[in-house]
């Protein structure tokens, strides 16, 4: 598992036109491991006449802490290395509609853009338009650590979350028929970011009279909105880290109806 400057160099020949280096967005490599910096792979490129890309993956656009520890790589960071273009997506860790993004050297992304392929793979009206609107919560004078969801998800304090679970407990538990306690748990981000990054959290573990954890949380599936819950130990878990503001009400809501 250890790749070094000299693999890259000895596997190029007159057929090499690009120096390719992956994140690895949704898989860790752990262990006896090692790989060439983005830097050094960009001057290597160079040096031969070639380019550099650097495919970011999840696409972490700002320097939030503790998500910017977390990736390890941001799209500036990767500009910053040398390499000449940089691809991301654009739901994962940027929060915005699925897309895929190519940022780098002017000259090279107007020839992207020239090229046939570009109309037949560019995104749709919609999604543009919500990408855009994702784009400007970046600006100042928003923070996007506040402003992003998955970036405010993945940044709130236990202490927070602990707060937050302490009011909805005890809402819950004016609900007839509902049981529930709050317990120590961890949070995965899920959808093909921040793999094995486990984020302390406070969850809500419920049962209900009469009604088995699998049952309430197909009744919480279908209502509307949906509760999307899931199962341990014979219990549904809630983690408060996934609710925006104004869930509250929604969730109480589900579960008067589900028990009604």
């Amino acid at each position: 598992n250890k790749t070094r400057l000299e693999d890259y160099a000895a596997a190029l020949s007159e057929r090499t036109r690009i120096v390719l280096a992956v994140h690895p967005s949704n898989f860790r490599i752990v262990g006896f491991s090692a790989k060439p910096a983005l830097k050094e792979l960009a001057k290597l490129a160079h040096a031969n006449e070639l380019l550099c890309v650097h495919d970011l993956g999840s696409g972490a656009l700002a320097n939030v802490q503790p998500i910017a520890s977390m990736t390890g790589d941001t799209v500036q960071s990767s500009i910053a290395s040398g390499v000449d273009l940089v691809t991301f997506s654009g739901d994962k860790l940027l929060g915005g509609p699925q897309a895929g993004l190519i940022v780098g050297r002017a000259e090279l992304i107007d020839a992207i853009r020239r090229n046939p392929l570009a109309r037949a793979l560019r995104i749709d009206k919609l999604s543009l338009a919500a990408l855009a609107a994702t784009l400007r919560l970046y600006l100042p004078p928003n923070d996007p650590a506040e402003k992003i969801p998955i970036l405010r998800m993945l940044g709130e304090s236990e202490s927070s979350i602990a707060k937050r679970a302490r009011r909805l407990l005890k809402r819950l538990r004016e609900i007839s028929g509902v049981d529930a306690d709050i317990a120590d748990d961890v949070t995965y981000s899920g959808g093909g970011a921040l793999p094995m990054v486990e984020l302390p959290t406070k969850t809500i573990r419920v049962t209900a009279d009469g009604v088995s954890a699998g049952a309430l949380a197909r009744r919480l599936r279908e209502a509307q909105p949906p509760v999307i819950a899931r199962l341990a130990d014979d219990r549904l878990v809630l983690d408060p880290r996934t609710m925006l503001p104004g869930d509250s009400k929604n969730l109480l809501n589900a579960f008067r109806e589900a028990l009604g």
